[in-house]
């Protein structure tokens, strides 16, 4: 890197090379002083010496204090290239788990709407499979540790049906996503497997994005089965769309949706 310092002996190096010039071109002068024939030769020959000498003396000055300075300068700090970062190994898990999702809660029903809700264990023959089980994600954290599995909870509901009839076992009848105004009972059926005891269900309704209505109950059963939830508003149901969310505990089991004309 060239230094403030290292500037200035460059000046003091280049000025040196005239002053060298009247140095010597002065010494010449001063012999022809003395050796010239005629007096005016001598002493024109005198002054020109005198001013070669004058010349030499300030650039020698001036190239001097240049180097003296350059001496005495303090040390200039350079900063130093920041390094590059470190390489960041970005390892991609072989499948993600569904997120939960948090659900606005209604603090009640809207006013005049029935609150029946039912969780009845209709049947628990037969062991009906999770539509979808998220695989476990592997994450490598160095190439020398042994993958680790992330705790993720499973779907524990599965969404069978929407009907606005069942049977006396609890099955849905000619199930559909359609139905028309004022229909009084809509049926979500679903099945379930091995859900913890003492687990806080959650149910919200929603039409158009708003919603209305919410509730929930404790678990109490175990197992595998299928059971159903429904909803009764006084009026029946209004136009719109609807989407019934489920959750067991914080974490979303499935979405119903449907249309009401």
């Amino acid at each position: 890197m060239f230094t403030t310092a290292d500037f200035l002996r460059f000046i003091a190096v280049i000025l040196a090379l005239p002053g060298a010039f009247f140095f010597f071109r002065a010494i010449g002068r001063a012999k022809s002083s003395r050796t010239a024939a005629y007096y005016a030769m001598r002493r024109e020959a005198a002054l020109a010496s005198n001013k070669d000498l004058s010349s030499f003396v300030i650039i020698a000055i001036l190239a001097t204090g240049l180097a003296v300075v350059s001496i005495f300068l303090p040390p200039e700090i350079t900063t130093p290239e920041p390094l590059p970062p470190a390489a960041t190994l970005i390892v991609t898990p072989t499948a993600r788990p569904t997120p939960a999702e948090s659900t606005p809660l209604a603090n009640s029903a809207p006013p005049g709407a029935t609150t029946a809700l039912s969780t009845r264990n209709v049947a628990t023959t037969g062991t009906p499979a999770p539509s979808s089980t998220p695989l476990v994600a592997l994450i490598r954290l160095t190439p020398t540790e042994t993958p680790i599995a992330a705790d993720v909870p499973t779907h524990k509901l599965v969404l069978r049906a929407i009907s606005a009839v069942i049977t006396s076992s609890g099955q849905p009848i000619s199930p559909t996503a359609e139905f028309t105004k004022g229909v009084k009972s809509i049926y979500v059926s679903y099945d379930y497997v091995d859900i913890q005891q003492s687990a806080v269900i959650h149910q919200v309704w929603l039409r158009d994005g708003n919603s209305v209505y919410y509730d929930s109950s404790t678990w109490s059963r175990t197992g595998t089965g299928s059971g159903y939830l429904t909803w009764s508003p006084k009026n029946g149901f209004e136009p719109g769309l609807y989407e019934v969310r489920i959750t067991v505990g914080d974490v979303k089991q499935f979405s119903a949706n449907f249309m009401v004309h």
